[in-house]
């Protein structure tokens, strides 16, 4: 089965990124990684909720040096 956003009750906003990125044919390199962060956050990972609030809740911003963050999926991390 499929794990979905849906099923760990995140605020609206994270959830609706997460799921265009979970769907979305540019992101498909990032596709398996994602659904197995959102299958540990369905399982009860801490850590895996707290990388999807944090990854899909805000965009990386720009700072004087350009953009610096973690390396991953989602709109606040450094990514292809």
């Amino acid at each position: 089965m499929t794990p979905s956003p849906s099923a760990l009750r995140l605020p609206a906003d994270v959830e609706r990124t997460l799921s265009h990125w979970l769907s979305e044919p540019r992101f498909a390199a990032e596709h398996e990684a994602l659904q197995a962060l959102v299958a540990a956050a369905e399982a009860g990972s801490a850590a895996a909720l707290a990388e999807i609030l944090d990854a899909y809740s805000q965009v990386l911003p720009i700072g004087t040096g350009g953009r610096r963050g973690k390396v991953g999926p989602g709109p606040n991390r450094l990514t292809r």
